[in-house]
């Protein structure tokens, strides 16, 4: 105990994370607050601009938020009864579009991470996703599905290239190699 009494007595001396005391035994150490000099006109204008940007950055960062619970508040709502028709789900949209701008704007400005940015947009659109799989507006392509719409693209391009079935490339590249040999190679002296 008289070690006890002799560390105390020099706690007044020595920082308390020098003692080799366990922290029940030091002495509390009260916070001071830091006090800025008043006197300087720059540390003052400083501290002005500091509150707006605070304020500033607070109200963005109140927007996104009030932005998202909204659409997952209309998410909820159509979780009760799924929609019968995308049309249906326009609001939703418009939501997610204004939550979306919002969000941008504040990760544009500094206000949160962009990465923050993504990750709450993400789980805005993971839900409205759960939502379109739940009431059936939209499922995954199978793999037939989705063979049957490359087979339609490929014949829509083949159309629009005036109904070729196949552009021959090595055939092309021989008569590049051939033009450039005409000029002489002067493409290439160049």
């Amino acid at each position: 105990m008289r070690i006890v009494r002799l560390m105390m007595e020099r706690s007044t001396t020595t920082p308390a994370h020098r003692l080799s005391l366990p922290s029940s035994v030091r002495p509390a150490r009260l916070p001071e607050p830091c006090q800025v000099s008043t006197s300087s006109p720059s540390v003052l204008k400083r501290q002005r601009q500091s509150e707006k940007r605070r304020l500033r950055n607070k109200s963005r960062k109140s927007e996104c938020k009030t932005r998202m619970k909204k659409v997952f508040a209309e998410v909820g709502e159509w979780a009760s009864a799924p929609p019968q028709a995308r049309e249906d789900l326009l609001p939703l949209t418009r939501l997610l579009s204004e939550a979306y701008a919002a969000i941008d704007r504040a990760a544009a400005r500094g206000v949160i991470h962009w990465r923050t940015a993504a990750r709450r947009k993400s789980r805005m659109g993971r839900a409205r996703q759960a939502l379109l799989e739940a009431a059936v507006l939209h499922r995954p392509l199978t793999q037939e599905e989705r063979d049957a719409q490359d087979l339609e693209a490929f014949h829509g391009a083949r159309e629009d290239f005036g109904g070729a079935d196949v552009i021959d490339v090595t055939a092309v590249q021989e008569e590049e190699e051939e033009a450039g040999e005409e000029t002489g190679g002067q493409e290439a002296e160049r």
